[in-house]
């Protein structure tokens, strides 16, 4: 009887490592499916007209992947490749559903595979509207804080007749179309321009130069300042040889304005340069609003010319009578 030497049990140990290891790879290899990501939000679309969303994938395993099914809930309509997609390789779903409703909705498509009976569950968020114009809605936030705004103006940039102002809790509404912008403005704070494509449009804005802050601080001293005016002020506004003596280091001017609640860029800058704080129209007679603006339009074109009459606000009380 011939005995195993060494040599030959250790060749037989490696050759079963060997096959372990084969059936292992073997087991592991399989196809993999990834998409780039599980929830999709479709652009708005009309009552009526064609809504489709196209959903790639890509086999990101080692063997063919087969999409066995897909399918919706209610009345969406999926489209799959009936091929096997090899490893690396790339397909795609064709989401179709009816637009004969108006509003959102959330669709969910379930697709099947080959790997192990598995099933990708998908989110499609659909918005129709009815109409070209349809509600938008959303709330603006302090960029810093994170904290609602009020007070802020918002309006169709190509159509201001369409405006809306934020509440306290920062919230607003207004109608817009899919292909229109909406302007974001408040005083003090950088303008902002927002597709409104969707209709739940959010907006966060930003310290413009002066700063909102700094701005509701000065507003609150500006509340205190501009009462100091004295009745020799007010009874010599037309009075070419009177001066008003007031010091621009130390306080800070105000121009009445009629009742508009936001400023533009251009204004908020003409504020920074000329040191001037705009007040919507107060709690005064007309007749004290005309004098005290006249002292400030004085005061401006003593120290600087005529240069702030260009980008002063139109709407300035007793701008017109003052340029005459």
């Amino acid at each position: 009887m011939i005995s195993a030497t060494p040599n030959t049990s250790i060749r037989r140990i490696l050759k079963i490592l060997i096959f372990s290891l084969l059936l292992i790879g073997s087991a592991s290899a399989q196809p993999r499916i990834a998409f780039d990501t599980l929830e999709y939000t479709m652009a708005p679309v009309k009552k009526g007209a064609p809504a489709s969303l196209n959903i790639p994938f890509r086999n990101t395993g080692d063997q063919p992947l087969i999409i066995t099914s897909a399918r919706g809930q209610g009345a969406p309509s999926i489209s799959r490749p009936l091929d096997p997609i090899p490893p690396n390789g790339e397909g795609v779903l064709l989401f179709k559903m009816p637009t004969d409703f108006a509003g959102t909705t959330r669709q969910t498509v379930m697709v099947g595979t080959n790997i192990d009976d598995k099933i990708i569950v998908l989110s499609i968020k659909v918005t129709v509207y009815d109409v070209e114009k349809r509600r938008v809605s959303g709330v603006v936030t302090d960029s810093l804080t994170g904290l609602p705004m009020m007070n802020v103006w918002v309006s169709v940039l190509t159509d201001r007749t369409r405006y809306a102002e934020t509440d306290p809790d920062g919230n607003y509404t207004i109608m817009a179309a899919p292909d229109e912008s909406l302007m974001f403005r408040l005083e003090g704070m950088k303008g902002k321009i927002v597709k409104a494509d969707q209709v739940e449009v959010n907006a966060a804005l930003q310290d413009s130069g002066l700063g909102f802050r700094a701005r509701e601080k000065m507003k609150s001293d500006v509340a205190l300042r501009h009462t100091k005016v004295s009745v020799k002020d007010l009874n010599n506004a037309n009075n070419p040889r009177y001066q008003f003596k007031r010091s621009s280091t130390t306080n800070v001017y105000v121009l009445y304005i009629s009742a508009t609640p936001a400023l533009s860029d251009v204004d908020v800058s003409f504020q920074q340069t000329y040191k001037i704080v705009y007040n919507p129209y107060a709690d005064h007679k007309p007749q004290y609003l005309r004098r005290y603006n006249r002292l400030v339009f004085k005061y401006l074109s003593k120290k600087y010319g005529k240069a702030w009459q260009e980008h002063v606000r139109k709407d300035a009380i007793g701008l017109d009578d003052f340029l005459k």
